[in-house]
């Protein structure tokens, strides 16, 4: 709890120092899963430039950190390299990864679509494996978005979440609004349902359910 708590503090310091735009959020929420103790989850974040830095952790869940810089234009065509990480209690192990995923937006008054496709190299270690195991998995995402100021509603599909990001092939739908309150702050609301690995079994099988809500203020 105490590097939730240090992440954004050490934002709120840093960024004041610099003139480019950033912002900051928070968020919480449920998250239920098969092994999880307690459904309960916290994240935080915070983004300078093209830099952008993740943190949420779940009781029984894990410690997930991110870094992810992006390169081009945040509003049509990116390029995005992420540097991931999750570790599990009780000594289960974890997994860490680098991915590269390129995408395009496409606007048309209030309405958007955008895409993603790339690729993720993984690594994963636990006592119960005398090696590490590895994975190279696609990186896929399609989202399409309504803006009507000042409610923004997105609908996403994709191969991984930012927020529940995996070593393996895991497919995600779900759904994202986002209210303005002013220029500077808003909130929002974050629903997914995920879906256990698909490419050693067909059968298509629930895997995690989470729905949170949180609060996210920009420079500018």
């Amino acid at each position: 709890m105490k590097k939730l708590i240090a992440f954004p503090l050490l934002f709120l310091v840093i960024l004041p120092l610099s003139a480019v735009p950033f912002s900051v959020s928070a968020a919480t929420g449920i998250r239920f899963d098969k092994t999880s103790r307690t459904p309960a989850v916290f994240s935080v974040s915070g983004e300078v430039g093209n830099l952008s830095a993740d943190l949420q952790y779940q009781a029984g869940g894990g410690l997930l950190t991110a870094l992810d810089y992006r390169f081009g234009d945040k509003q049509n065509t990116s390029h995005i390299i992420s540097a991931s990480s999750t570790f599990f209690p009780e000594d289960k192990g974890g997994w860490t990864g680098i991915s590269y995923l390129f995408s395009q937006n496409f606007i048309w008054d209030f309405f958007s679509i955008r895409y993603g496709i790339g690729v993720q190299g993984s690594v994963s270690w636990s006592h119960y494996s005398r090696v590490p195991l590895w994975s190279l998995a696609p990186l896929l995402s399609l989202s399409a978005a309504f803006s009507l100021d000042p409610i923004r509603i997105t609908f996403y599909v994709s191969i991984n979440h930012r927020w529940d990001r995996s070593w393996r092939f895991r497919p995600y739908c779900g759904l994202l609004a986002e209210g303005k309150i002013n220029e500077n702050n808003a909130v929002f609301v974050d629903s997914y349902i995920t879906f256990a690995e698909m490419l050693m079994d067909r059968v298509v099988t629930d895997y995690a359910w989470s729905i949170r809500a949180g609060y996210i203020y920009r420079s500018r």
